[in-house]
Protein backbone atom coordinates (compact mmCIF):
# COMPACT_ATOMS: atom_id res chain seq x y z
CA UNK A 1 0.00 0.00 0.00
CA UNK A 2 1.38 3.28 -0.89
CA UNK A 3 2.52 4.98 2.33
CA UNK A 4 1.46 2.29 4.43
CA UNK A 5 3.35 3.34 7.67
CA UNK A 6 1.97 6.99 7.48
CA UNK A 7 -1.71 5.96 7.04
CA UNK A 8 -1.20 3.47 9.87
CA UNK A 9 0.32 6.07 12.13
CA UNK A 10 -2.52 8.15 11.30
CA UNK A 11 -5.01 5.31 12.19
CA UNK A 12 -3.84 4.49 15.23
CA UNK A 13 -3.73 8.01 16.09
CA UNK A 14 -7.35 8.45 15.32
CA UNK A 15 -8.14 5.31 17.44
CA UNK A 16 -6.20 6.71 20.20
CA UNK A 17 -8.19 9.93 20.13
CA UNK A 18 -11.33 8.05 20.15
CA UNK A 19 -10.40 5.89 22.84
CA UNK A 20 -9.74 9.37 25.63
CA UNK A 21 -12.63 11.63 24.39
CA UNK A 22 -14.99 9.23 22.70
CA UNK A 23 -18.23 10.77 20.97
CA UNK A 24 -19.84 13.55 21.49
CA UNK A 25 -17.72 17.03 20.80
CA UNK A 26 -17.54 19.21 17.95
CA UNK A 27 -15.14 18.30 15.22
CA UNK A 28 -12.51 21.26 16.17
CA UNK A 29 -11.85 19.31 19.27
CA UNK A 30 -11.18 16.02 17.55
CA UNK A 31 -8.83 17.91 15.15
CA UNK A 32 -6.77 19.59 18.07
CA UNK A 33 -6.36 16.13 19.83
CA UNK A 34 -5.29 14.58 16.61
CA UNK A 35 -2.93 16.93 15.64
CA UNK A 36 -1.36 16.28 19.53
CA UNK A 37 -0.85 12.75 19.03
CA UNK A 38 0.48 12.86 15.43
CA UNK A 39 3.14 15.46 16.41
CA UNK A 40 3.75 13.26 19.48
CA UNK A 41 3.92 10.51 16.98
CA UNK A 42 6.72 12.48 14.93
CA UNK A 43 4.54 13.19 12.27
CA UNK A 44 4.71 16.51 10.30
CA UNK A 45 1.07 18.00 10.07
CA UNK A 46 -0.83 21.23 9.11
CA UNK A 47 -4.04 22.36 10.25
CA UNK A 48 -6.28 23.96 7.57
CA UNK A 49 -3.80 24.63 4.52
CA UNK A 50 -5.30 25.63 1.32
CA UNK A 51 -4.51 23.19 -1.76
CA UNK A 52 -4.52 23.94 -5.00
CA UNK A 53 -7.13 22.23 -7.18
CA UNK A 54 -6.48 21.54 -11.11
CA UNK A 55 -8.38 21.14 -13.90
CA UNK A 56 -6.05 20.16 -16.67
CA UNK A 57 -3.49 22.06 -15.73
CA UNK A 58 -5.58 25.35 -14.55
CA UNK A 59 -6.48 25.84 -11.46
CA UNK A 60 -10.25 25.48 -10.85
CA UNK A 61 -10.59 26.50 -7.16
CA UNK A 62 -8.75 25.44 -3.50
CA UNK A 63 -9.41 22.85 -1.21
CA UNK A 64 -9.09 23.22 2.62
CA UNK A 65 -8.76 20.15 4.37
CA UNK A 66 -8.77 19.95 8.33
CA UNK A 67 -5.46 18.72 8.06
CA UNK A 68 -2.46 17.85 5.73
CA UNK A 69 -0.17 14.85 7.03
CA UNK A 70 3.46 14.43 5.85
CA UNK A 71 2.48 16.99 3.32
CA UNK A 72 1.04 13.34 1.22
CA UNK A 73 -1.95 12.87 3.37
CA UNK A 74 -4.96 15.51 3.44
CA UNK A 75 -7.34 14.52 6.52
CA UNK A 76 -11.10 15.43 6.61
CA UNK A 77 -11.75 14.33 10.24
CA UNK A 78 -15.58 14.21 8.95
CA UNK A 79 -14.67 11.47 7.08
CA UNK A 80 -12.46 9.40 9.28
CA UNK A 81 -14.70 6.68 10.73
CA UNK A 82 -13.66 6.21 13.98
CA UNK A 83 -14.08 10.13 14.84
CA UNK A 84 -17.61 9.84 12.79
CA UNK A 85 -19.97 7.03 13.87
CA UNK A 86 -22.10 8.04 10.90
CA UNK A 87 -19.73 6.62 8.27
CA UNK A 88 -19.11 2.45 7.92
CA UNK A 89 -15.50 1.65 8.47
CA UNK A 90 -15.81 -0.19 4.65
CA UNK A 91 -16.24 3.30 3.16
CA UNK A 92 -13.47 5.28 3.50
CA UNK A 93 -14.00 8.37 1.05
CA UNK A 94 -10.57 9.30 -0.96
CA UNK A 95 -10.32 11.79 -3.44
CA UNK A 96 -6.63 12.70 -5.53
CA UNK A 97 -6.24 16.25 -5.04
CA UNK A 98 -2.59 17.08 -6.34
CA UNK A 99 -0.12 16.20 -4.18
CA UNK A 100 -2.29 15.25 -1.52
CA UNK A 101 -4.43 12.06 -1.20
CA UNK A 102 -7.39 13.65 0.62
CA UNK A 103 -8.87 11.01 3.55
Amino acid sequence: MLYEETTSTIIKAAHEVHRVLGFGFLEAVYGNALYKELTKAGIRCECQKAIDVFYKGDIVGHYVPDMIVEEIHGLGLHNIPVLNPCLSTNNPCLIRVNPCLII
